[in-house]
């Protein structure tokens, strides 16, 4: 049967308000996804974790600005920044939020109790306050809002690499700020493990990036090597602590191989891009439909360490490295540039 153009145009009429109607109950192009990703501080190794997340995501499809929009924030080492910035995510009404470093994730858990969050670059989420006890780490029904990966060093395996490195040291000196969770965390199981292994650790207090100078110079002549675990007040001025270690003439081993290009001798730790991935992985995994505790949170292994070494500060203060440790090395840095074994193969 042929419509008449009256029929036909009153069809077409009710089209239109069809479209209207349905705009307004969920069939309106979707706005874009909200991430929040926010840093307590601007250092390599944080700044790998939020790079590889927002790589890890874009890869899976996600086109950035139409699918999903990412709210990049930094609390600049001030943790009532970090609180401030998960308030603007609960205003913004994000999505999800991914939380790089201790002070951001405890912000963030302070104040986005509904939000799913994704935590990476936290040493200890039951000392952070992040989940009731280390038993959460194999319960995620008690995660709550929160999954995510632990990068808790092997601080055994840290001790050991620096006696490798110097095998008559006896003292270690080590640079962090008490006021990090995570940093204080590890220094107490330092002192643990150089009791163990008959080496005195010798701690300098850093509260600011600020006052990261004066402490690494408090060291001078008082120990054989210097040590810094994954603090992040520390590792964002680790130029100055690498400026005092090369003029003392000493090996500086930091528990993070992002920062080798900062100035270490050594960087033993985990590769946190590689990290941000999983960091990723994670997220993708929430992204899909699953609640954060549906998602065990992981923890890195010690299979999973990098090695790093810094030729040119060896050269600098006329340091070889035993050999042994030349063939683990899976990354050098000569010339001021990182190679990558795989690059010599």
């Amino acid at each position: 049967m042929l419509l008449s153009s009256k029929s036909g145009l009153v069809i077409s009429i009710l089209l239109v308000l069809a479209l209207f109607a349905f705009s307004g109950t969920g069939y309106a192009a979707e706005k874009p996804t909200k991430i929040g990703i926010t840093q307590i501080v601007e250092h390599p190794a944080l700044n790998a974790v939020r790079e590889a997340v927002i790589h890890k995501v874009t890869s899976a499809g996600y086109e950035r600005g139409k699918d999903v929009k990412f709210l990049l924030k930094n609390a600049q080492g001030d943790t009532s920044n970090a609180t401030s910035i998960a308030q603007t995510f609960k205003a913004e009404d994000v999505d999800y939020v991914v939380t790089i470093a201790t002070p951001t994730s405890v912000a963030a858990a302070q104040v986005l109790k509904e939000t799913p969050i994704v935590v990476s670059a936290v040493t200890n989420f039951a000392i952070a306050g992040l989940v009731d006890s280390l038993e959460d780490y194999e319960n995620p029904e008690n995660n709550g809002n929160i999954t995510g990966i632990s990068d808790q060093i092997p601080v055994k395996e840290e001790f050991k690499m620096i006696k490798r490195l110097a095998p008559s040291v006896k003292k270690v000196g080590n640079v962090f700020n008490a006021g990090e969770p995570n940093s204080a965390f590890l220094t107490d199981l330092a002192q643990e493990v150089t009791k163990e292994m008959d080496v005195k650790l010798i701690e300098a207090t850093a509260s600011s990036s600020a006052e990261v100078s004066a402490a690494a110079k408090s060291l001078r002549g008082r120990v054989d090597a210097i040590w810094i675990s994954t603090d992040n007040t520390v590792v964002s001025a680790l130029p100055v602590v690498s400026e005092v270690a090369k003029e003392e003439g000493i090996p500086l081993v930091v528990a993070d191989p992002t920062s080798i290009d900062e100035g270490s001798l050594v960087g033993y730790g985990y590769d946190y891009y590689d990290h941000g991935l999983r960091a990723g992985d994670i997220l993708l995994e929430v992204m899909s439909g699953k609640a954060p505790n549906q998602v065990p949170i992981q923890i890195m292994k010690v299979s999973e360490l990098t090695l790093a070494l810094n030729l040119d500060y060896a050269r600098e203060i006329g340091y070889q490295f035993p050999e042994d440790v030349m063939e683990q090395a899976d990354q050098l840095y000569f010339g001021g540039k990182i190679w990558e074994k795989k690059d010599q193969e």
